[in-house]
């Protein structure tokens, strides 16, 4: 054969087959696969899935292979018929020969157009496209699949759709994802990899992406894939996350990675997820912050049985409305890891009461949990706890401290097993009741669940630094046990509370010069209040009390230079607040009680008080060689209690007394005898009124300012040492005046007779008589001159007019001019 030859029968295969391929196409495309193919692969596909399957067109192209055009998969749902499926185009090519030899479609790679699924959750709890997913031959009177001869080695979806739609929620919950692209790729001998992308639409217009990547071995039935999702909106998914126990609000799972291992016999899961913003509520607690979770799960499908573990880490998260809690937990930042049977933490902090707080710990056994947790504060803000916990209590704190706490024991028992360690520095404390504020706190403080102990404790209270150490146990059931010290404090003392009763044991010391002792006990919650019932055995120093009662009465006290140790011994009761329903009996006495300087030795008396009515009795003190009697009465009762007091005082030396006053200089003497008696009410001093009197005997009362002035007025200096040995007088006591209708002062020489008032200020209003002694005038010629001059007859008195005050008398003389006066003194001294 010719080379031309050979030329033309190459030539003439080559069109041969040219036609013979352009023949086949033709066919392929106007009668093979439009009519054939087209209804077998509608029959089958629709036979192996259990539903309808349309397809519009079917042809074939040289370089994609088969197209198949507009496939729609639908069928019965809910006794309604819907599309389940769609898909704009599928195309792929085949290899010949195993179809020749083995007719088995073996397909390279299968590219599938925008592919629209649509799944709805209906109200029978089913999805629509149950039944394509149902295990052939599954349920009773299911069609038997039969199973096409087909081999996909590779399959590559794109610009796919998902719309779901879940009629059991109102409204119903609605869900598209879009650009969904899968790759499916077989690799022999039975391994199927794939990787899957798609984006999810959210409300703001922002998208979330999901991918999936894996494998799947055929052979062991085991799956290997790592899930993806960046940036999606909780929100979105708010019905299906309300079932969960708390309320979530906001938050983006910023990006989250979990690989998940399956086969015949258990799940895997581990990884990480990212939370943003997120917010969370129950009830009232709210929790918002970022938040990071790293799971590790794992499921037995053969014992049906999971295990789980990871960690949870926390930052910038703060909660709020912590039942019985009054305060935001804020900064919340550590790590948590759990496991199935507990939870452990290597560090938290946070803050809190304008506190920083760091714990760390562990909680074993979610059946019966057990905590061992550790917590700790470099700086407790005590304003800001106090404030909180304390509001309306007698104590208000203020300073920081360092503490430790340690919880460990079974929870449902805490806190049995709380220990706390307290370093308190600077601490300021006010309690009601105290005039000044405790400052200063400093020292170790250790608390139990049952205990509070302290020891080296120091503070200071006006100005003086104390030091305590003590005891309290059992809280349900306080003992307390208590040392209190200072300069001029020691204090001990033993408490009991049952049943809101506090029994006191020993309550005991000295401060400065008193001396206390008491036993009791108070019921703090009797049908009228607090009550208390003490026996008291003490020695008081009155001035020592000075700082710790009300600053009125101690400046009264001191004032009026009231003093002296008292010996008090009895009993007292009733509700402190409420003075005048309070019950006493007590016997009191002193050796050296004092008032205005003047001193008492041997005082004792006693005193009652019940149903509102206060007695004192038995009053007697030796004072100045005399005698001191007193009987008291008061009716606490009225808003103005009413009073009534009897004195008797006898024989008191004046010349004694006057030594302990500011005129211990004065030539004065006698023995003065005093009684009086008064009644009134504490409204004010003019509902005083009373009656008395008074006399002195053997006395010498010319330096007296009254009677010196008077001297310095009538007489001459050789004639002032007139000494009036007696005086008497009566005293009616009204109107804010001592009134009296007579008053004498006997001297040889002379007689002083007056008659006015004293007011309480101290002011004077008298009208006095003299009268010469005629007698002591017939034997002294000077004194006769002098008498004459001033008082003419004998037989005459001079009366003068007494004013001014106690310490600043000023008189007037009647009827003479006082010029008068001064002519007669000049006479005598010869001017």
């Amino acid at each position: 054969m010719t080379p031309r030859t050979k030329r033309k029968l190459i030539v003439a295969i080559v069109l041969a087959l040219i036609f013979s391929f352009v023949g086949c196409i033709i066919y392929l495309n106007n009668v093979y696969l439009p009519v054939r193919l087209k209804s077998e692969l509608t029959r089958g596909l629709g036979q192996y899935l259990g539903c309808r399957v349309e397809i519009e067109k079917i042809k074939f192209n040289p370089v994609r292979g088969i197209i198949i055009e507009n496939i729609v998969v639908s069928g019965e749902a809910e006794g309604k018929t819907e599309t389940f499926f769609t898909v704009r185009q599928a195309y792929f090519n085949i290899l010949y020969l195993p179809l020749i030899t083995h007719r088995q479609i073996i397909i390279p790679v299968l590219h599938i157009d925008s592919p629209h699924l649509i799944l709805r959750y209906g109200t029978d709890k089913k999805l629509n496209i149950s039944r394509l997913i149902k295990p052939a031959g599954a349920g009773a009177g299911a069609e038997k699949r039969q199973p096409l001869n087909l081999m996909v080695y590779k399959i590559n979806a794109f610009g796919g759709r998902c719309n779901f739609q879940d009629e059991n929620l109102t409204p119903a919950f609605i869900k598209a994802a879009q650009e969904i692209n899968i790759g499916v790729s077989l690799e022999l001998p039975a391994k199927a990899s794939f990787l899957t992308q798609a984006k999810i639409a959210s409300g703001d217009g922002k998208f979330a992406r999901v991918s999936l990547q894996g494998a799947y071995n055929l052979l062991s039935k085991r799956l290997d894939c790592t899930v993806t999702v960046i940036e999606a909106a909780l929100k979105d998914f708010l019905p299906y996350l309300n079932s969960l126990p708390v309320r979530v609000e906001a938050g983006t799972l910023e990006d989250a990675s979990l690989r998940l291992q399956a086969d015949e016999k258990e799940l895997k899961v581990k990884g990480s997820a990212e939370f943003k913003g997120l917010e969370v509520k129950k009830d009232a607690l709210a929790i918002k912050g970022d938040a990071a979770i790293s799971p590790e799960y794992a499921y037995s499908f053969a014992e049906r049985s999971f295990s789980y573990q990871g960690t949870v880490r926390l930052s910038g998260c703060q909660a709020a409305g912590i039942p019985g809690y009054p305060d935001k937990v804020e900064g919340i930042a550590g790590e948590i890891a759990f496991t199935k049977d507990g939870l452990e933490t290597k560090g938290i902090t946070f803050e809190t009461l304008g506190t920083p707080v760091a714990l760390s710990g562990t909680l074993e056994g979610f059946a019966n949990p057990r905590l061992q947790l550790k917590a700790s504060s470099i700086s407790l803000n005590l304003a800001k706890i106090s404030d909180a916990f304390l509001a309306g209590k007698p104590v208000k704190l203020s300073g920081t401290a360092k503490a430790d706490a340690r919880i460990e024991g079974e929870a449902h028992k805490l806190p049995a097993g709380i220990q706390a360690s307290l370093e308190l520095s600077r601490v300021k404390a006010e309690v009601s009741g105290l005039a000044k504020p405790l400052e200063e706190i400093t020292g170790p403080l250790e608390l139990t669940a049952q205990s509070a102990a302290w020891k080296g404790l120091s503070f200071n209270y006006q100005g003086i630094a104390y030091a305590s150490s003590g005891t309290v146990s059992n809280f349900q059931e306080p003992e307390i046990a208590l040392a209190l010290s200072s300069k001029d404090l020691n204090l001990t003392s033993a408490l009991k509370i049952k049943d809101r009763i506090v029994k006191i044991g020993d309550f005991s010391g000295s401060y400065a010069r008193s001396e206390f002792k008491a036993k009791g006990s108070v019921d703090l919650h009797g049908p009228r209040g607090t009550s208390a019932q003490i026996s008291v055995d003490s020695k008081i120093r009155m001035s020592d009390l000075f700082p710790f009662i009300p600053a009125q009465t101690a400046q009264f006290l001191e004032k009026n230079k009231i003093d002296g140790t008292l010996k008090i011994k009895g009993t007292a009761g009733g509700n402190p607040s409420d003075y005048k329903n309070a019950s006493l009996d007590l016997d009191v006495g002193s050796e050296d009680f004092t008032a205005q300087k003047l001193k008492l030795e041997g005082l004792s008396f006693e005193l009652t008080q019940k149903n509102g009515l206060l007695d004192i009795s038995h009053f007697a003190a030796r004072a100045y060689s005399g005698g001191i009697f007193l009987a008291f009465t008061a009716d606490l009762r009225p808003e103005n209690p009413a009073y009534v007091l009897k004195f008797d005082a006898k024989g008191i030396d004046l010349a004694r007394l006057i030594q302990d006053t500011d005129a211990k200089n004065k030539d004065i003497a006698g023995l003065l005898d005093l009684r009086f008696q008064l009644q009134g009410n504490t409204k004010s001093s003019a509902s005083i009124k009373g009656i008395g009197g008074f006399s002195v005997k053997e006395g010498k009362l010319w330096q007296l300012n009254l009677f010196k002035g008077l001297g310095e007025l009538l007489l001459l200096p050789q004639y002032r040492n007139i000494v009036f040995n007696q005086a008497r007088g009566d005293l009616l006591i009204e109107e804010d005046h001592v009134w009296s209708d007579e008053l004498e002062f006997t001297s040889k020489e002379l007689r002083v007779k007056a008659h006015g008032k004293t007011g309480f200020n101290g002011s004077l209003d008298y009208t006095a008589y003299l009268e010469a002694n005629k007698a002591l005038i017939v034997e002294s010629a000077d004194i006769r001159k002098f008498t004459a001059a001033v008082f003419g007859e004998l037989s005459s008195a001079l009366s003068i007019k007494i004013g001014g005050t106690i310490q600043k008398p000023t008189y007037h003389v009647l009827p003479f001019p006082t010029d008068l006066i001064k002519q007669l003194k000049n006479f005598f001294l010869g001017k």
